[in-house]
């Protein structure tokens, strides 16, 4: 037997392990298709990061030194319930905003309300 014999009778013995066609080799569109192919049940779904929460918190009311605070706590949350949690931090920053009459205490009175809401939030989700 010559060593490409061997090589084959050995490359049998491991079944699919070594393919005809090394990955490294194939376009971009055909090793997504082969994912897709391979998973057809399983939807694809886009990474969901830091950026993306950032982006979302910029939409809503609140003080713009809370905004890295803010994405921190909100990625403790699921993510179905950051966006929901979200609002109504927005609601209690406005409504006490509305509610203090003191032009001095406004900002840091609504501060104190969103915030320790969104602290009691996610300790209790944890």
């Amino acid at each position: 037997m010559s060593l490409d014999d061997d090589l084959a009778e050995f490359n049998k013995g491991l079944g699919t392990v070594f393919k005809d066609k090394p990955i490294g080799h194939q376009q971009p569109e055909e090793v997504i298709r082969a994912e897709v192919e391979k998973s057809p049940w399983q939807k694809r779904r886009t990474k969901r990061t830091h950026s993306n929460t950032f982006s979302m918190v910029m939409s809503y009311l609140h003080h713009e030194g809370d905004r890295r605070w803010l994405v921190d706590k909100l990625t403790c949350l699921p993510l179905a319930k950051r966006e929901p949690a979200m609002m109504r931090y927005a609601q209690i920053f406005e409504e006490t905003l509305q509610r203090e009459q003191d032009q001095n205490r406004k900002q840091g009175e609504a501060r104190r309300a969103s915030n320790t809401w969104l602290v009691e939030l996610v300790e209790k989700q944890q």
